[in-house]
């Protein structure tokens, strides 16, 4: 049986975003991320488009952390599939 697209997406997120992100909490300021708060997965649409978490994801891209902010790597790691 072939899984649809989103079941198989579901399944990536529980397997590999759920690791280090919870599902739900405030948005952290740069300063919290930059002391290590993970921003949770339900503040996503809010911080990035579609193409620029395709791109942090698959890439990697600078993320905005510390007082004064700042576009830093950050510590996410790159997913090639």
């Amino acid at each position: 049986m072939k899984e649809s697209p989103i079941r198989v997406g579901e399944h990536i997120v529980k397997s590999t975003c759920h690791t280090c992100h919870a599902a739900y909490g405030a948005n952290p300021s740069p300063q919290q991320i930059a002391e290590g708060t993970i921003p949770p997965l339900s503040a996503l649409t809010g911080r990035v488009t579609l193409p620029q978490f395709v791109r942090k994801v698959t890439s990697g891209a600078a993320l905005i952390m510390g007082e004064p902010a700042a576009a830093c790597r950050g510590r996410m790691p790159v997913f090639y599939y």
